[in-house]
């Protein structure tokens, strides 16, 4: 069986879904568009064929987006069974020349491309592109597998089964903690530009209040003056921090909230964006929601009298309905059809 996948420049959600499935075949060979070699783990071990050579220096998929369209369509011509963990760049193959078990559809990258660095020759390319994956997900009678209600009805699709990816729930196991948790903890991604001069303010209200934030600072926002900061980060680092946080703010940016999920396995609610993402996944009995910066500081004020609605245990036994064995026992049944 071959395993296609869009990319292995580096580590993502994509590579975990496929490292999960990988072991129900141990003679599964990996094809993909572009390979960076030694990063991927236990991936290393198998046969991995790309379609274009890796070149050095150059480690974003966006260094190589203009050959996708000439080059990633070639990882259809096998003739054996194959899979496809896809973030929207690899089409789905004709009927009658391949034996394609299904394609698990994560996101849609060509939301996340920066158009506006493109020549007009370069966007007409892409969106040709784009457009062509698109409707062959559309027409699909292959078994297409998508991470969320939001993203099919997003791209309109007609035949579709929902499978929720996962977060690594063994990252956060049970945790007894004494005494309060007094921190803020907050992650970076999805913050705007028209949000960083709030955050700026609501980090410098109080300037006793423990902070811990993660991910990149896109648009230099002073930290507080007590805080631990992560650009970049691993699952023992959050639990450090969910285990002495109050709450865990999220700006709701990801295709699937499996930080939010994370906290929550740690016993910590979660103040989040509205987002569609956010009403798919996340019931309102376990989050407080803001729809502007002003919402939030007014729910950050509000916290204390919120706090007894929360029951931790029953935030942890929510969150672990989408840990790795639920993901593997659904996708599972389309490899035995």
């Amino acid at each position: 069986m071959f395993f296609l996948i869009d990319h292995l420049l580096y580590r993502d959600d994509l590579v975990e879904h496929l490292e999960l499935i990988l072991p129900l075949d141990q003679e599964g060979v990996i094809r993909t568009f572009i390979h960076q070699p030694g990063l991927q783990g236990n991936l290393e071990k198998r046969k991995i064929y790309s379609q274009m050579a890796f070149q050095e220096g150059k480690k974003k998929l966006f260094d190589y987006i203009l050959h996708v369209p000439f080059f990633m369509p070639n990882l259809l011509n096998v003739s054996e069974e194959m899979i496809i963990f896809s973030n929207g760049l690899i089409p789905v193959p004709p009927l009658g020349k391949a034996k394609l078990k299904f394609y698990y559809l994560h996101e849609w990258i060509w939301d996340e491309l920066n158009w506006s660095g493109l020549s007009w020759w370069k966007k007409i390319l892409l969106k040709s592109y784009e457009k062509r994956v698109l409707l062959s997900l559309q027409q699909s009678t292959f078994p297409i597998l998508v991470s969320s209600q939001v993203l099919a009805k997003k791209l309109q699709l007609n035949h579709y089964q929902c499978i929720a990816s996962f977060y690594k729930s063994e990252d956060f196991p049970l945790v007894e903690m004494e005494g309060l948790r007094e921190a803020y903890s907050l992650c970076l991604d999805g913050v705007r530009k028209e949000d960083s001069e709030y955050l700026q303010t609501l980090f410098l209200q109080d300037s006793k209040q423990e902070w811990f934030i993660f991910g990149k600072n896109n648009f230099e926002i002073g930290l507080p003056e007590k805080v631990q900061y992560y650009e970049t980060f691993c699952a023992g680092q959050l639990q450090a921090a969910f285990l002495q946080s109050k709450c865990f703010i999220s700006f709701g940016r990801s295709a699937f909230p499996k930080i939010e999920l994370a906290s929550l396995s740690c016993g910590v609610p979660i103040v989040i964006r509205e987002n569609l993402i956010t009403y798919e996944f996340i019931p309102t009995g376990l989050r407080l929601s803001f729809s502007s910066m002003n919402e939030l500081g007014i729910v950050l004020q509000q916290l204390s009298m919120h706090a007894p609605k929360f029951d931790g245990k029953e935030m942890r036994r929510f969150a672990l309905r989408f840990n790795e064995k639920h993901f593997k026992d659904k996708v599972q049944r389309f490899l035995i059809k």
